[in-house]
């Protein structure tokens, strides 16, 4: 594999199970911080790397978005699991946002027609993103309000954004 954005993306999914390990299994919060932090600069960086030297490829249209709700749900799982139980509904949300957008796409590619990315889901990525890495550098800092109040409107981002996907879709459906 030559393209370096193809690179990055498959080393963003290896960190995944890396940062599993780190944060439960070593129980580090700043090395899985540390690792939570480098997997989002890959995604930026290879984005940013396929676009401005025209790498995109097909298989970086698949595996970039896998890579990144892998991390998503992955992290949200995670901090779930260590005791922010909480976390679950985000997870919950977050993994049918995706089968429906998977099912969705498959009804597209049959038509042949490809969801594109909208600014709306990356809005929802890049605030995901900060939620947990809020929640996980300060998980003892925070009240519980504040990391459920984070969590609640990460929920409703997420939502709007499926609602949001879920009409281009049916424009695109047409």
């Amino acid at each position: 594999m030559k393209n370096l954005p193809n690179v990055l993306t498959v080393f963003r999914i290896i960190l995944v199970p890396i940062f599993v390990w780190a944060f439960l299994g070593l129980g580090s919060l700043p090395i899985a911080c540390g690792i939570y932090i480098l997997a989002g600069a890959t995604d930026l960086l290879d984005g940013y790397i396929a676009r401005k030297y025209n790498l995109i490829t097909k298989l970086g249209t698949v595996l970039d978005p896998l890579a990144d709700k892998l991390l998503q749900l992955t992290a949200t799982a995670t901090l779930a699991i260590s005791g922010l139980h909480f976390m679950w509904a985000v997870f919950g949300i977050l993994l049918i946002k995706e089968v429906l957008m998977v099912i969705g796409g498959a009804v597209l590619y049959k038509k042949g027609v490809v969801m594109p990315a909208v600014w709306y889901g990356k809005v929802y990525s890049a605030y995901l993103f900060v939620v947990v890495l809020v929640v996980i550098l300060w998980r003892d800092v925070l009240s519980r309000g504040v990391e459920i109040g984070l969590v609640a409107s990460a929920i409703v981002i997420g939502i709007l954004a499926g609602v949001g996907y879920w009409v281009k879709f049916n424009k695109l459906k047409e």
